[in-house]
Formats: structure tokens, sequence, C-alpha cells
């Protein structure tokens, strides 16, 4: 009895382990969560959508690239509230399409995880990689179908994403929407691989 309550016990806090991590993958964040649209002036009003502050901040000789202490760029925080007028602001100030945060996320993975798809297009057009990887191995193409985000899927894959590219589990982004239920997503990618 006592090691079935051990085992018991055990699994729980492996289960409790694991659902914070994938909590903390989806939120971008590594440190338990919090505000991650802290620090510089033009980090914070490109997340809060404050046009007029970051064009004052870019006319000032702020850099778009500028990172706050949790390793998010302007383009980033814009993109991961959805503020298309800002992105391109940026993109025209020359922002960097790839840069990548501490958990190698561009501003392409968090345009897939939020259903930026209007962003991701921007952002696309102007010239980012489609494929980039995270340090879990995943692809913008994996997040967007494992969240169920159709329109960002279309938008990538009508932009060269590859649909068969693999996470470093060795799931394709119609592996994650198949394990989710997501069939129209799979059927979808499943169509893009065949081509």
């Amino acid at each position: 009895m006592r090691v079935l309550i051990i085992a018991v016990a055990l699994l729980a806090g492996v289960s409790t382990a694991f659902a914070q991590a994938e909590r903390r993958e989806q939120d971008g964040s590594e440190g338990g969560g919090g505000n991650i649209l802290v620090g510089p002036d033009i980090v914070v009003a490109a997340g809060d959508g404050e046009l007029a502050t970051v064009r004052a901040e870019l006319s000032r000789g702020t850099s778009p690239n500028t990172r706050n202490v949790h390793g998010i760029t302007s383009l980033m925080a814009a993109t991961r509230n959805g503020h298309l007028a800002i992105v391109r602001l940026l993109i025209r100030n020359n922002a960097r399409l790839d840069a990548a945060d501490p958990q190698r996320n561009t501003a392409l993975h968090y345009a897939a995880r939020y259903n930026r798809f209007q962003v991701a297009a921007a952002i696309l057009k102007a010239g980012a990689r489609p494929d980039p990887i995270d340090k879990f191995g995943s692809t913008p193409l994996m997040l967007a179908a494992k969240n169920g985000h159709m329109e960002t899927v279309e938008v990538l894959l009508r932009n060269g994403a590859n649909a068969e590219a693999t996470d470093y589990t060795g799931k394709t982004a119609a592996d994650h929407a198949r394990d989710l239920r997501r069939m129209a997503i799979v059927r979808r990618l499943e169509r893009a691989k065949r081509r």
C-alpha cells in the first residue's frame, strides 16, 4: 500500500511538472509566467498598441530591435498582441524579422501561436523565413496547427512553410493537429504534403 501511495504521488508530481512546462511553452515564458511585456518604452508601447509612442521612440533613434529583460523585441511584442500597424512600422524601420527570444521563438512563432495571421502575412512578405525552429524544434506551422488556427496555417503554407518538417519528437504539424483532433487542419496539411 505504501508503495502504491508513493507511486501515485510521483505520477501526480510528474503530471504537474508536464502541465507547468506546457503552460510555459504556450505563453512563451520560462520563469513561471507573468507579464513578458516589460522593459524599454518601445517594447511596452509596441505590445500595448501605442503607435504614436513607438513612432516617437523610433524618431528619437531607439532601435526597433531593442529587447526587454525577457529577450522580447518590439516586433515580437507587437506581433503577440496583433498590432499590425506597429508591425509594419517596425518592419519599415529595419526590425530583424528572424530575431529570436531565449526560447528561440521568432515573431512568426508568436503570430502562429496567437493566430495573428495578418501579421504573419506581413512578416513573411517582408522576408522572414517560414520555418524557423524554437527550442523544442517546433516551427510556426506546428504551433498554428496545434492551436487550431486554420487562417495562420493557410498563410504559412502559401508562403512556403514545410508541412513535412518534424520537431524533436519526430512529429509533423499534421501529427500535432491529429493528436488534438483538429481534423480540418489535418486534412489541409495532408493535401499540402501531397503537392
